[in-house]
């Protein structure tokens, strides 16, 4: 964002800049650039009868449909200038529930834009083999696979096998999202282990790569007149955020969003190493409280 942007983020009431708080933003972390670097290297591949593709896993709001949602938006939908066919390099989807490889098999199509007429898994199978290739995929991203643990085990494989079938018919990547659950399924079977390298997203660890991500959001809070630059340089303070957000991405930002909400809330303008803290301090009391037995 430019300064001149951010400006006019600074201008908005504080109604406003609570709700901008609450939009998604792209941090260039260590491990988020590796994993989009990846993905983009094999997109520049050819096409391939055996294409490698990808197991992405880390906790849940560790940041992995972030980072997914980060290479759509830098390869979105154009149209193709001679034909004017609708050209997908990067097709996201996001795993149906239930996840019967019926279900997911239609999501795949509707999120390439296709309607199928037949939709039984063999009539869309061959309607994908026929359409797909039209549309110039490059990658195909399966968010959320993990969803699979509450279908059947005889429809657990089955679409497992589906996210295989994709890569196939496309000959083109694919890339599957999960919790780390999700590594048992793909365990189970040889040829999906062979076919798909795991990537993994550790959780936070008290160390320079965790103040990095705490600075990034600080940057991005919309106050006035900053922050104690404490809040990250103090490593007590960065592995209680660490603590309290149980290692994620996803609960670190929770604490800064609601310090900030309550900075914010207050007619105050600057974020304390005090008020972030209390925010944590409190948060984590009730978290914990429990309603006596009743007698």
């Amino acid at each position: 964002m430019t300064d001149k942007s951010w400006n006019t983020v600074l201008k908005l009431s504080v109604a406003e800049r609570i709700y901008y708080l609450h939009l998604a933003v792209w941090w260039p972390l260590k491990y988020a650039i590796q994993a989009l670097n990846e993905f983009e290297d094999l997109m520049a591949m050819p096409d391939d009868d055996r294409p490698r593709c990808i197991l992405l896993v880390g906790e849940s709001n560790i940041g992995k449909t972030r980072i997914l949602k980060e290479l759509l938006h830098r390869h979105p939908p154009a149209r193709d200038a001679t034909t004017g066919t609708l050209r997908k390099p990067v097709l996201f989807v996001e795993t149906p529930i239930p996840p019967t490889p019926e279900e997911l098999m239609y999501e795949i199509l509707c999120q390439a834009g296709l309607v199928p007429s037949d939709t039984s898994l063999g009539g869309m199978v061959r309607y994908a083999a026929k359409q797909l290739p039209n549309l110039g995929i490059l990658i195909v991203l399966l968010d959320e696979l993990q969803r699979i643990k509450e279908s059947t085990s005889k429809e657990c494989g089955q679409t497992l096998e589906v996210a295989k079938l994709i890569s196939g018919l496309l000959r083109r990547p694919v890339v599957v999202s999960g919790t780390p659950e999700l590594q048992a399924y793909f365990q189970r079977d040889s040829q999906l282990q062979r076919r798909f390298r795991k990537f993994e997203l550790p959780v936070w660890q008290p160390d320079s790569e965790a103040q990095q991500l705490v600075h990034s959001i600080l940057e991005n809070m919309p106050l006035r007149e900053g922050y104690s630059e404490a809040i990250y340089q103090d490593m007590e303070i960065v592995n209680e955020l660490i603590r309290f957000g149980e290692g994620v991405t996803g609960g670190i930002l929770a604490a800064l969003q609601d310090a900030t909400k309550e900075a914010l809330r207050e007619g105050e303008e600057y974020l304390t190493t005090a008020r972030v803290l209390n925010v944590t301090a409190r948060i984590s009391r009730t978290r914990h409280f429990r309603l006596p037995p009743s007698t």
